[in-house]
Order: structure tokens, then C-alpha cells, then sequence
């Protein structure tokens, strides 16, 4: 295949050569970091973030998509990642420089200059947000921020596309998040040039769509939102002037657009209407837009965005937002689809747990994994489960499972090594029942004697005595009883203790050797308690620490020795106060709050367990109000990021001097990828690697910064330049913080040999 090479198969087999060389590094690296909160790379789409067709590298370029959970308002999610669609995946790029963290800035392909230029959009201050009017451009490898003489003034959702007659990137509109703009912007790869249209301006809008009609040589824009509400205008760029086109057949705004440059046709899905959110396809074919009615078809959505894929033939759309306001993680649709004219399909579907509260989650010992069941979503009850192996989810699929419920524990089972479920509510009521995990699938025990029925209780394996430990909980009142499993039976064990409480939690604590339990709500209110179960009783250990809270969530980090308390609920007004984003570590003696900053969004009703192979915890899902899900991971504890350092200097070739980029270098990315730009097209492309870094000056000013004996990587530039080779970095856990040294070269017969500059890939998390 032109313009690429060494599938995920052959080159991850020369990483294990490298592994072994990069341990030293990573173990020097690794040593005596702070823990911190980390999110789980993992494609969630885009809302509000552009995508535009790089037809020199014959991928779509999006700025500002989530690789998870960041935080969300009603004007999109601010992000700095840039994500490349290669026509099979999503790839996350990592460039030495990048815009800060955006939302709602304009994109678009300038193909005479062969860059991405990215303008404008909107930073997050404290209580909301602010416009920039910056001009970056991406060249397939890095970010660049332009200093032009002149710009257009600070803006959001501002529309942009590239006159591919004139040669020019075409912005018009947008908000300064007070007020809407009706000017016009041409970019001609230097400078910023307001146009002063003849006779027509479109009113002051935002949020509209805009492409390129190659047919018929013009800029189209579509919809858009302005003081009146949404719009159905169509306008209609000559160069000097805009001119009117038929109306859409209902006004709409946040909606997705893409030219078809084969069937030369633009297409259009979705939007927002007046009180209705949209999921018709339509297309223009010059004349008038027509309703199409395709078998398959993406839900109704907004913020979505959409771009023509000239090299696979197709118009793809990914992301977008089920609802306007944006608050409600499960409302953001994660699949990527393609339209081939006829009908739609799905290419890629985020493979994680949907969006959920009200769940249980426990470590897996003898699998190695995390396993996580039930709750409760938009769609109402969840008895779903579902498997974590340390960087990656799953859904498995027994053949028995526990009926759907919320508000149930779960905790690691001693009998059979995997995990047990007990009680919670279902469609039913309340449930006493009692399941267990292992080995891949469910099994309903049966034992001569259970706790009564009860829901937001909460349960804690213990280690050192081998048992299950549940307390507490709501059955037909207020609970305060002891119960443990020893693997084949429930014992009750009842005595002083903790007050009658729910929705508190319970965590083994590995260096006092009981398990701990905190906080919850009693009929007096919400508690902040703290006490020690050893065995056969319990033990005040402290009335001091993090603040009287309920909903939160506590696991054990066996790698450090610590008790970790994260989130819940201060109150039960469920506003936005009432949810903490402190985090308290309890070292067997005292509560202190963590050093490590609490970035996520706040949350109550989540879940958090040991993930074992990553020795770090992790935290899914909860809400942050009473109909706002999450469906987010995260991780907490020792963390060493994936990063790429470039250095040195490159020589020049016909092409210039290439450019050698990468992807992210995180364990277990299988699109893991090394990039050329600006080689001499259809030249032969080396990419070396090597894990230490040397500098050996050749003749004619070039230095190879690789050893005498790298693995080296062959490719072939395609017609616009642009080389790559991807690769599957190990699941090894050893490898973390070590380091591979990249270089590219460019052989051609004419003209000789350019070199990159050298990479330094480390790898990460």
C-alpha cells in the first residue's frame, strides 16, 4: 500500500527488541513520582470540534476531540488532542506544540500550502469562557502558531472552508459569546485580509456549516444560529460577494456538512431545529436540496462533525451530542459512521461501558482484572457486565446473569477467587440475592443463610481473614448489621459499631491489615465517620479527615499502601456544590488530603478498584446530577506520560526537509504511528530506531542521530509527500517511562538523501 507500511502485526514484534534495552531508562524514570489523576486514552468523538480532509497525507485531521473524560459545558469540551482518522481508526497524534485546550475553533484544509489552519475558538476561565482570535497551522507533523500582520477579531463557532478557485481559506461569523459577527475573512497562508462583500452580507451568525462546491466553484454556507433562534439560510460565496440560495427545508444550526467531490454532491445530517434535534440526511446537487431515506441511519445528534474522505471514497461523521446542553455524557454518541451516497454505516464504535450511575466494581484477583455490573443509565436499569484487563474493555457474554439493578456491592469473592454481588434494587424492588463471578461467568449461590434484602449498602473484601465483609444498607429500614462470606456462607456477626447508615463506603486498608468504612447518610444526616472493622468488631478510628459526605467511593492502592476517597455528595440538593473534587488518602492512622491535583469532574455514585497489572486504581462512571451520567475512566496513582521530544536539525532534500512525527506512545496503543512529511513524492522512506541517542555528522551538513546498527522501518512517500509505518506498543508495564530514538530518511535517486531531525519516544502512560 503507497504511502504506508508495516501493518500493526509486523513492526510491534521489533518493539520487544527495544524493551529489554529501555528498561534502565525506565526504571530511573520511575522513581519517586507523586501520584496523580490520569484519564483513559480512549476515542469518545468530538463535540464542537472541526474536521478537515488532508489531501496531501489522505487523512482527516480533527482538533479538539476527547480521548475521555474532560470537562463538558453547553458550548462543546475543551480539549488540545489532535486525532487523525487513516480510514480504519482513530489515531492520537503527539506534537511537540499544540494550541491550548479549545472549543469551537474554525478548521480547514488550505491545499495550496498543504497545511491544516485552525482559528480562533474559545479558553476556559474560571466560571466560564473566553474567545481568541490565534491562527495555528498543522503540517502533519507539529503545531505552528502563525504571527500575521493582521486578524480577525476574537470569535467562536465561526464557519471556514478553503476556495480551492482563489486559493484561499474563507471564514465567516461567529460569537464573541455575547454577540454574533457577520464579517469575512479570506487567509492566504501569510496574512489575514477582511473581504467587504459588494452588496449582500448574511445575518450575524454562528454554528452554521461550511464547504467547498468543486463542482460549481463556490464556498457554501448552511444554517447557523443568530439572535432569532436557528436558521434555514444558504449562502453562497463568489469570491466578492455572498449571494442567497434555496432555503434548507427546516432552520437548523449545529449540524454536519461534507462535499462529495464523486458524486458532487453536498451532504448534510442532523442538527438542532426549534425544540426538536435531527437525524435526516439531505444532499444539494446544484439544483435543490432533497430528503433522502437511507436503511440505516445515525441517531439524531448535533456538534457532530463531518468531512469528505477523498482516499476511501466516503463522507464520515463522528461524535456529536444527543442533547443541546451537553451536560449528559451519555448523550454523546461514540461511534464514527461513513455515507457512501446510498446509505450510512458504522466503521468504529468506542468499545467501553456505556454511560452509567449506581454500579459496583471489584478487582478480579485470580483474572487479573476489573469486572463491573448493573447500574443505572438513560435507558434505565443495567445488568450488563463487564471486563477491564488493564488497558482495555470488554463485554462479555455469559450465558446467566444477575437480573438488572443499582445501588448493589460487589467485592472480591474468597471461595472462587473472582467477585460477589449482593442485594440492590431492581424492577422488582429490593433484591437479596447473591452471585458470583468467576471464570467468565455467573453463578446464582444458594447459601442456607443471607442478609435480609437491602440496597445502598456497601461491602469490602478482607484479605488477611479471608472474608467478605457487608454492612449497613436500606431494607424495610435503616441498617446497621454486620454480615461476612467466608466463600460458602454468610455469617451474621452483628454487634457495636457504626450508626444505621447507606450509601457509605468500604475499602481494605493494607497497613492497618481491617477494613475501613467511611461517611454515609443516616436519618441525622450525612456523616463523616470513620471505622476500623478487625475481624469480629469495629473501632472508631476517627471523626476528623475529608468532609461529612455520601455517594463516594473508596478502594484500596495496594502498590502504596493507601486508602484513596474520591467524590460523592456533601448535600443532597444535587447542585453543582454539592459534589466535592477533593481527594483523601488514609495511611492506618490518619485521613490527609492528596497532593495530587483533582482535575476530573466532580461526581458522586461511581465506583473505584485495584487495577492490578497497571498497579494503579481506577475510577468509572457516576453523575454529576440526578439525570447526568458518566461513562468515563480514570486512573490514579503512579503515572509517567507518554511524550515525544524532538532534537537536532534535519538536511534538506527536494521535498525541503522532512518532517518525522508520531503518534502517542502509551502501552498498548495498536495505532501507534511514525510519520513523514515532505519527502520528494514516491521516494523511498527509511525510518530508523534505535534506543540510545548518537550524532554523527555526515558530509553535505546532515548528522544521523541513530546508532550504526538501528531496525531500520522501509515506506514509500505517496503523491503528496507523506510516509508512515504504525506499530503496536506492548502491553509491558517495564517498558514504562524508557525511551526509542526515531530518525527518518529520504532516498532518492536524483536527488540523494534528506534526514529528519532525531525523536525521542518515551514510552508511557
Amino acid at each position: 500500500m503507497r504511502g504506508s507500511s508495516g501493518g500493526a502485526d509486523g513492526t510491534a514484534l521489533r518493539w520487544p527488541q527495544l524493551a529489554a534495552l529501555a528498561l534502565c531508562s525506565a526504571t530511573a524514570a520511575l522513581t519517586a513520582q507523586a501520584p496523580s489523576w490520569m484519564k483513559e486514552r480512549e476515542w469518545c468523538g468530538g463535540m464542537l470540534s472541526p474536521m478537515a480532509y488532508d489531501a496531501g497525507r489522505g487523512r482527516i485531521v480533527m482538533f479538539g476531540a476527547r480521548s475521555g473524560e474532560t470537562q463538558l459545558e453547553p458550548w462543546g469540551s475543551y480539549s488540545d488532542e489532535t486525532w487523525e482518522w487513516d480510514g480504519t481508526r482513530w489515531i492520537e497524534r503527539s506534537p511537540a506544540h499544540r494550541p491550548p485546550p479549545l472549543s469551537g475553533v474554525g478548521l480547514a484544509y488550505d491545499m495550496a500550502r498543504r497545511r491544516i489552519v485552525l482559528f480562533g475558538g474559545a479558553v476556559e476561565v474560571p466560571g466560564g469562557m473566553t474567545t481568541v482570535n490565534d491562527t495555528w497551522t498543522w503540517d502533519g507533523v507539529d503545531w505552528t502558531r502563525q504571527d500575521p500582520a493582521t486578524s480577525p477579531p476574537v470569535r467562536w463557532a465561526h464557519s471556514m472552508a478553503y476556495d480551492a478557485l482563489r486559493q484561499q481559506v474563507v471564514l465567516f461569523g461567529g460569537s464573541t459569546g455575547s454577540d454574533f459577527r457577520d464579517d469575512t475573512w479570506t487567509w492566504d497562508g501569510v496574512d489575514w485580509t477582511r473581504q467587504n462583500p459588494a452588496t449582500t452580507v448574511p445575518p450575524a451568525h454562528a454554528l452554521s456549516g461550511m464547504v467547498y462546491d468543486e463542482a460549481r466553484q463556490q464556498v457554501v454556507m448552511v444554517g447557523g444560529w443568530a439572535a432569532g433562534g436557528p436558521m434555514a439560510d444558504v449562502w453562497a460565496w463568489t469570491g466578492t460577494d455572498w449571494t442567497s440560495m434555496p432555503s434548507l427545508p427546516q432552520a437548523r444550526d449545529l449540524l454536519g456538512i461534507a462535499y462529495d467531490s464523486v458524486r458532487q454532491r453536498i451532504v448534510l445530517f442532523g442538527g438542532e431545529g426549534p425544540g426538536v434535534s435531527f437525524g435526516d440526511t439531505l444532499e444539494w446537487d446544484g439544483t435543490a436540496w432533497l430528503t433522502l431515506s437511507p436503511a440505516t441511519r445515525p441517531s439524531p445528534r448535533q456538534y457532530h462533525p463531518m468531512a469528505y474522505d477523498a482516499a476511501h471514497g466516503t463522507v464520515v461523521m463522528t461524535g456529536g451530542s444527543a442533547s443541546r446542553s451537553g451536560q449528559n455524557w451519555s448523550s454523546f454518541p461514540r461511534e464514527t459512521w461513513s455515507w457512501d451516497g446510498t446509505d450510512w454505516r458504522i466503521l468504529a464504535n468506542a468499545d467501553t461501558p456505556p454511560a452509567r450511575s449506581m454500579l459496583a466494581m471489584a478487582n478480579d484477583a485470580r483474572q487479573q482484572s476489573i469486572v463491573v455490573f448493573g447500574g443505572i443509565g438513560p435507558e434505565g436499569l443495567l445488568g450488563d457486565t463487564w471486563i477491564r484487563d488493564g488497558f482495555a474493555w470488554s463485554r462479555p457474554q455469559p450465558v446467566t446473569s444477575p437480573p438488572a439493578r443499582q445501588y448493589h456491592a460487589m467485592a472480591a469473592e474468597p471461595g472462587s477467587g473472582g467477585v460477589l454481588v449482593f442485594g440492590g434494587f431492581g424492577a422488582a424492588g429490593l433484591l437479596g440475592d447473591t452471585w458470583i463471578w468467576s471464570a467468565g461467568s455467573w453463578t446464582q449461590a444458594a447459601p442456607g443463610t443471607s442478609p435480609p434484602a437491602r440496597y445502598m449498602h456497601a461491602m469490602a473484601f478482607d484479605p488477611a481473614r479471608g472474608q467478605l465483609v457487608l454492612f449497613g444498607g436500606i431494607g424495610a429500614r435503616y441498617l446497621s448489621d454486620t454480615w461476612v462470606w467466608d466463600g460458602a456462607s454468610w455469617r451474621d456477626l452483628t454487634g457495636p459499631g457504626p450508626s444505621a447508615r447507606r450509601l457509605h463506603a468500604m475499602a481494605y486498608d493494607p497497613t492497618s491489615g481491617s477494613v475501613i468504612l467511611h461517611g454515609g447518610y443516616a436519618t441525622t444526616g450525612i456523616l463523616g465517620d470513620t471505622w476500623s472493622w478487625n475481624g469480629t468488631s469495629w473501632t472508631l478510628v476517627a471523626s476528623t479527615g475529608p468532609r461529612p459526605r455520601h455517594a463516594h467511593a473508596m478502594a484500596a492502592d495496594a502498590s502504596r499502601g493507601r486508602v484513596v476517597l474520591f467524590g460523592g455528595m456533601t448535600d443532597t440538593s444535587g447542585t453543582s456544590t454539592s459534589y466535592p473534587t477533593d481527594a483523601w488518602e488514609w495511611d492506618g492512622t490518619a485521613w490527609s488530603p492528596t497532593t495530587a491535583p483533582s482535575i476530573m469532574l466532580r461526581r458522586a455514585y461511581h465506583a473505584m478498584a485495584y487495577d492490578g497489572p497497571r498497579q494503579r486504581l481506577l475510577m468509572f462512571g457516576g453523575r454529576t446530577g440526578w439525570t447526568e451520567y458518566l461513562g468515563d475512566t480514570w486512573y490514579f496513582g503512579t503515572m509517567s506520560p507518554a511524550r515525544t521530544v524532538p532534537y537536532g536539525t534535519g538536511c534538506s532534500g527536494v521535498g525541503g526537509v522532512p518532517l518525522i512525527g508520531s503518534g502517542v506512545s502509551y502501552l498498548g496503543n495498536e495505532s501507534f504511528t511514525l510519520d513523514l512529511v515532505a519527502a520528494n513524492p514516491d521516494a523511498v522512506c527509511l525510518f530508523g530506531i534505535d534506543f540510545m541517542k548518537y550524532s554523527r555528522p555526515l558530509m553535505g551538513g546532515c548528522t544521523v542521530y541513530l546508532g550504526t546498527i538501528p531496525i531500520l522501518l522501509p515506506a514509500v512517500a505517496n503523491p503528496g509527500c507523506y510516509a508512515t509505518v504504525r506499530f503496536r506498543v506492548p502491553r509491558e508495564p517495564a517498558m514504562i517511562g524508557g525511551s526509542v530514538f526515531a530518525q527518518g530518511f529520504v532516498v532518492d535517486p536524483t536527488f540523494g538523501l534528506a534526514l529528519t531531525a532525531g525523536l525521542q519516544i518515551v514510552v508511557g502512560d
